[in-house]
């Protein structure tokens, strides 16, 4: 199945826009939502600590390859996400969880 290109999309959360990366499949496929781990990490898994893998990329890739489309977004105040959070330190689970639900 050829992989259509993802396309960069936002939701609005609680505190401003969240960016992220559609990654579509088939119409009607099941989607996963891909969230950074903890630290630096953006949307597509790299980190300027030096990881530059993009494994969250690739996972999307693979999904789409398999028919499954993904969302995977920067964390609220970090990178395209950065004007969602004064301050990503001050950002809590909580907060996580209400940008998931947006």
């Amino acid at each position: 199945m050829p992989i259509k290109a993802a396309v960069g999309m936002h939701a609005r959360g609680p505190s401003g826009l969240l960016e992220g990366t559609w990654q579509p499949a088939a119409p009607g496929a099941p989607v996963v939502l891909i969230l950074p781990g903890s630290g630096p990490t953006d949307r597509d898994g790299n980190n300027p600590g030096g990881v530059a893998a993009g494994t969250y990329r690739l996972l999307a890739e693979g999904l789409a390859a398999r028919g499954i489309a993904s969302l995977r977004v920067d964390k609220r105040g970090m990178y395209g996400s950065r004007l969602a959070a004064a301050d990503p330190n001050a950002v809590t689970l909580g907060d996580y969880v209400d940008d998931v639900r947006a």
